[in-house]
C-alpha cells in the first residue's frame, strides 16, 4: 500500500496581545493593543470599531487567514518545503496549503463586503441629506412662527401698557369725580336750605296776599250796601 507522505507546514501567526508576527504571545514584551482595529485603549472583546490589519492594513483582523502578510510570511517560511511539493506533484498549487482555502476567494468577499459598506453608507447619506434638508425646513419654518409669536407677545406688552394708562385714567377720572361730589356738597346744601326760605317766603306772602284780599272784601262789602239803599 502507497501512502502520500505530506510535510507539516508551519503557519504564521500573530501574537494574542499585541499582533506582532514576529513572537508570540509567551514572549510579548511589547504593549497590549486591539487585534481588530490596532487601538492601545481596548482590547478585542470590547472593540466596536471597523477592522484594520496591523500589519498589512487591510479592512480585516491581523490573525485573519486572508492575510496578505501573514500568507506571504507562511509562503515565505515554508519555500523550500512549497518548491519540492509543487515538484513532486504533491500538490497543484500554493492554495492548497493555505489555511483560507482560496485566497481569492477571501478577496472577493472582502470586495463584496466593501461593496456593501459602499451601498449601506450612500443609503446613509442619501437619508442624513434628507433629515438634514427636513430639518433645515422645519428651523424655517419655526423662525417663522418665532418671528410671529414675538410680534404677539410685543402687541400683548403693548396692549397691556395701554390698559394700564387706561386704568390709571380711569383712577385719576374716579379721584375727580370725588372732589367733583365733594365739592357739591356744600352747593347742594346751599341750595336745599334756599329751597327752604324760598318756599317760607312763598308761605309768608301767600299769608300775606290773603289778609289783603280779606280786608278788601271787608271794606267793599259795607260800601255796596249804603249805595244800594240811596
Amino acid at each position: 500500500m502507497k501512502h502520500t507522505i505530506k510535510p507539516v507546514i508551519l503557519y504564521s501567526r500573530v501574537c494574542g496581545r499585541c499582533g506582532n508576527p514576529n513572537h508570540n504571545q509567551k514572549e510579548n514584551k511589547c504593549r497590549e493593543r486591539c487585534l481588530r482595529c490596532g487601538d492601545y485603549d481596548h482590547t478585542l472583546s470590547s472593540c466596536r470599531n471597523n477592522p484594520q490589519c496591523i500589519n498589512c492594513g487591510g479592512n480585516h483582523q491581523c490573525n485573519n487567514d486572508i492575510c496578505e502578510f501573514l500568507i506571504n510570511k507562511t509562503l515565505s517560511s515554508n519555500k523550500y518545503i512549497i518548491d519540492v511539493l509543487l515538484k513532486e506533484g504533491v500538490i497543484n498549487s500554493v492554495d492548497e496549503i493555505l489555511q483560507s482555502q482560496n485566497f481569492n476567494q477571501g478577496k472577493q468577499v472582502s470586495y463584496e463586503m466593501k461593496s456593501m459598506e459602499e451601498v449601506m453608507n450612500k443609503l446613509i447619506e442619501n437619508k442624513l441629506a434628507s433629515q438634514s434638508l427636513r430639518l433645515s425646513d422645519l428651523e424655517k419654518i419655526t423662525q417663522e412662527h418665532s418671528g410671529e409669536i414675538q410680534e404677539m407677545r410685543n402687541d400683548i406688552k403693548l396692549v397691556k401698557t395701554e390698559s394700564g394708562e387706561v386704568n390709571s385714567k380711569i383712577d385719576y377720572l374716579k379721584s375727580d369725580l370725588d372732589t367733583v361730589k365733594t365739592d357739591l356738597r356744600p352747593v347742594n346744601e346751599v341750595v336745599s336750605k334756599t329751597n327752604l326760605e324760598l318756599k317760607a317766603n312763598q308761605s309768608s306772602i301767600e299769608s300775606y296776599f290773603k289778609l289783603v284780599l280779606s280786608r278788601m272784601d271787608g271794606q267793599s262789602g259795607p260800601a255796596s250796601s249804603s249805595s244800594l239803599n240811596h
